[in-house]
């Protein structure tokens, strides 16, 4: 039984230590997905064309795209999956 609560202790002080080091290093713990079908048709093809309004997404390729619409014409070209680190210039 002691054995068992040790590894119990020890598993969830592994599991703080983690969690810390992440906060302490600004790991990034959650990647948005973007809202793609706000850019297809209702046949689901591509809309053909973006707003060029100015509200950057810094995306998970590391590139910092104009507008969430630039960065579903992205994947829809190139079919990679891209997620949205945070909202603004990477």
């Amino acid at each position: 039984m002691k054995l068992k609560g040790a590894f119990v202790f020890l598993s969830l002080a592994f599991c703080c230590f983690i969690l810390v080091k992440n906060v302490h290093s600004n790991v990034t713990l959650l990647i948005l997905q973007p809202d793609c079908s706000k850019y297809k048709n209702p046949d689901g093809t591509w809309i053909g064309g973006c707003p060029r309004n100015y509200a950057p997404v810094c995306g998970t390729d590391g590139i910092t795209h104009s507008n969430e619409c630039l960065l579903c014409e992205k994947i829809w070209e190139t079919g990679v999956p891209i997620g949205i680190k945070h909202r603004g210039e990477c």
